[in-house]
């Protein structure tokens, strides 16, 4: 009996050290990088384990956003812009559960250059570049070097974007990063789910193209037959 309570004792303890070691932030606080004239900031409170600014870099361990699943860890920067985190997701494909994706959001102000790095690992890419990467800035889709570029160990640099900036990382496995032990549909999804999306694009324009180059004579035709003749 005594020794049960020693141990529900320790127990408290122990739970009381790990929740002291969790430090909270809110969306008002600001992590700046003034050689760089950058800022980061959050869009919810939340808490982090340890956060440094280390070579014009913030590295934060144990990082949780409220609303947001726990991010982990996260290394930042901004030259030039003020970034506001706004969230963050990651999760497991249906099909596989060791292959996951990450997503996370944030809002630029300011036409600098942002580098991130989520903990995850590029991968093997094909032909040099990684489409299981991707930015979206606003609604658009950048390909990898067009506005972006991504280093082997996962950093991704983000250059000139405005506004609102999504980082995506699909297909990847509890190997950070290496999926040749998968099938191929599921290393290649993001790639092929683009290519049927693109092709499906073209299809439909033909289709509109077409239907409006054959009613082009009948509308002629109509709009001559019902002019009026000159008095």
């Amino acid at each position: 009996m005594l020794s049960l309570i020693t141990a529900l004792i320790l127990l408290q303890l122990c739970t009381s050290a790990a929740a002291q070691t969790e430090i909270s932030f809110t969306s008002a606080d600001r992590f700046s990088i003034p050689s760089l004239g950058g800022e980061i900031s959050f869009a919810s409170n939340g808490t982090y384990a340890n956060a440094t600014l280390t070579h014009d870099t913030w590295r934060f361990t144990g990082l949780k956003l409220d609303r947001s699943q726990q991010l982990g860890n996260l290394t930042v920067s901004a030259k030039n812009s003020n970034i506001t985190i706004t969230s963050y997701r990651a999760g497991s494909n249906i099909s596989n559960t060791t292959v996951r994706y990450a997503w996370l959001r944030y809002v630029s102000a300011g036409q600098g250059q942002q580098t991130i790095n989520l903990g995850i690992a590029a991968g093997e890419g094909q032909l040099g570049l990684h489409p299981e990467w991707s930015v979206i800035v606003g609604n658009v889709w950048l390909g990898e070097g067009e506005g972006w570029t991504i280093t082997p160990d996962g950093t991704v640099t983000v250059t000139g974007a405005v506004g609102n900036v999504s980082i995506a990382r699909y297909s990847f496995s509890s190997s950070n990063g290496d999926t040749s032990n998968l099938p191929f549909y599921e290393r290649h999804s993001v790639t092929i789910a683009t290519v049927t999306t693109v092709a499906a694009t073209v299809a439909v324009a033909t289709l509109i193209k077409v239907r409006h180059n054959r009613d082009k004579p009948t509308k002629a035709l109509h709009d001559t037959g019902c002019e009026e003749e000159p008095t």
